[in-house]
């Protein structure tokens, strides 16, 4: 089992201690058009911009292509599914680590060059390296990927957040904007998984389903291990994961300044030492204000169960304290457990100093 490192832990009575662990990044997806690299290619060469871009990616998704059809190595295949609005999606396989880069060219419209896509909690310490070689390998030119991440931008980012000890039916989720909540029930074990969705303030989709991507998810992290044929991470701990997919479209150069995105959220437990309602009232509140709302629940109980000031029982018996904004002060560790801190640094970097000077070797 490994070592528990939790940002807090909460005390619900004698032998019952809820672990928080620290945020973790889980998915993050980048886009790019290396403007400000080919920029300097083509300043130098007196050239124009556009040519010597259009030139530069032409020949890159040649060689990608030509890369994942080559029976020579195994380490680009075309990817299952290609990404919308991109002619072509290949993944990257890093050797140290396993770990699956999907990297999608020839856009369609205004979309970026390229996008590049992966779980940074897959990698190793030797990942990004084995990422530059590889890149390195597809297009042999003068322009390396720390060049071009000086303009690439976020346009995805799941944060995660552990919670052992708790179960996904022992949270109770609130925001204001929520107007629609999937759930997947097991019928032996219950709720284990449930995706809360977000108006858009533009519109609002007819129908939802998990293939659509969801604002936060909550999830039995234990289970999806174990039907994954993995050895649960924490042994026989409850493993409950809390999953916000942010989506986003900032420069990669500010996601250490990125502030605490989750203010709006309340993470209620609902774990306490003592009900306020006999037997199992409290359970049906509960599961009807999951869906309902804790105020609409509340009516539907007998007046005769109903407690006075009823209102107050979500500050009594729901305490949110299990994400709260002191989990930010992790962030930059959970940079650095990503190994993305390379490519933060990059992203500062003026082109110039990256250009012609770069082995895939030499870079970190």
């Amino acid at each position: 089992m490994n070592v528990i490192d939790s940002a807090h832990e909460i005390e619900v009575k004698p032998g019952l201690i809820i672990k928080v662990l620290k945020p973790k990044i889980d998915a993050i997806s980048l886009t790019c058009n290396g403007k400000k690299a080919l920029d300097v290619i083509a300043k130098f060469n007196n050239d124009k911009y556009k040519a010597v871009a259009h030139d530069y990616w032409k020949g890159f998704y040649a060689r990608a292509i030509l890369e994942a059809m080559s029976p020579d190595h195994d380490l680009v295949e075309f990817a299952g599914k290609r990404t919308p609005g991109y002619g072509f999606s290949v993944v990257l396989k890093l050797k140290s680590s396993g770990a699956l880069v999907k990297l999608s060219g020839k856009p369609v419209g205004h979309r970026a060059a390229i996008r590049m896509e992966y779980n940074p909690s897959h990698f190793d310490k030797k990942s990004i390296k084995d990422l530059l070689a590889v890149w390195w390998m597809i297009y042999l030119g003068n322009v390396p990927l720390p060049a071009l991440l000086v303009d690439a931008r976020m346009t995805r980012l799941d944060v995660a957040v552990d919670v052992l000890n708790v179960k996904p039916y022992d949270l109770l989720v609130y925001h204001k904007k929520i107007w629609k909540i999937w759930s997947a029930s097991s019928y032996p074990h219950g709720v284990e998984t449930l995706n809360y969705y977000l108006q858009s303030g533009h519109h609002k989709s007819p129908l939802l389903s998990p293939k659509k991507r969801s604002n936060l998810i909550v999830y039995n992290k234990k289970k999806e291990l174990i039907a994954n044929g993995k050895y649960p991470e924490y042994g026989d701990l409850e493993h409950t994961r809390i999953e916000w997919s942010l989506t986003k479209n900032m420069p990669l150069s500010n996601l250490a300044k990125m502030p605490y995105p989750f203010s709006n959220w309340e993470i209620r437990r609902t774990i306490v030492e003592e009900s306020p309602l006999p037997g199992g009232l409290w359970q049906l509140l509960l599961d009807s204000a999951r869906f309902r709302g804790f105020g609409a629940a509340g009516k539907l109980i007998p007046k005769e169960s109903w407690l006075k000031g009823i209102t107050k029982i979500p500050e009594n018996y729901l305490p949110k304290d299990v994400v709260t904004q002191s989990l930010w002060q992790y962030w930059d560790e959970a940079i650095k457990n990503a190994h993305l801190q390379d490519m933060v640094k990059w992203a500062k970097v003026d082109p110039k100093e990256l250009i012609n000077t770069y082995s895939e070797y030499e870079m970190l």
